[in-house]
């Protein structure tokens, strides 16, 4: 990150997380904790895979994400970096936090930065101020979230 382009595209994808967490500073952020990635699909096929592993296929299918993300910023014309940071500047090192993804889709040309990051937390994390209570609640799965039932058995049939 020694040329003039290398740093100003630093100090964008860390103005994009200050812009993201407000309440935690980036400013000892290191260039070594971004990696840039050569190939977008890949990194689309990351994403999908976790989301499918996870159980949520239909951000990728019923939302159709990827069309949605494509309409805003145009992923052929993209760099994906990632954002892989040390325990002390990750904004989602919290309580419960089990693992987090951090990317950052650049269209130089369209001058947009779209910033993508999933975190897991433990069941047993403890509720944020913003969360809602009834996360898993006893109606059944939906598209916000799924019954307790659902989150802990899984496929398995009862």
């Amino acid at each position: 990150m020694d040329q003039p382009s290398s740093r100003r595209m630093l100090f964008n994808l860390i103005a994009t997380l200050n812009a993201s967490y407000p309440d935690y500073d980036f400013s000892d952020v290191k260039p070594d904790q971004f990696t840039k990635h050569q190939s977008v699909p890949m990194v689309c096929n990351y994403i999908n895979n976790t989301l499918f592993n996870l159980g949520h296929a239909y951000i990728i299918n019923n939302l159709a994400l990827w069309k949605v993300i494509d309409e805003i910023i145009e992923l052929d014309e993209c760099s994906v970096y990632s954002f892989n940071p040390d325990n002390d500047s990750d904004p989602n090192a919290e309580d419960g936090a089990i693992w987090s993804f951090n990317f950052f889709f650049y269209n130089k040309k369209l001058k947009r930065i779209l910033f993508f990051a999933v975190k897991c937390l433990s069941i047993n994390a403890p509720l944020q101020d913003e969360e809602p209570l009834d996360t898993f609640s006893d109606s059944g799965s939906d598209v916000i979230g799924m019954s307790y039932e659902e989150y802990v058995m899984g496929d398995i049939e009862m």
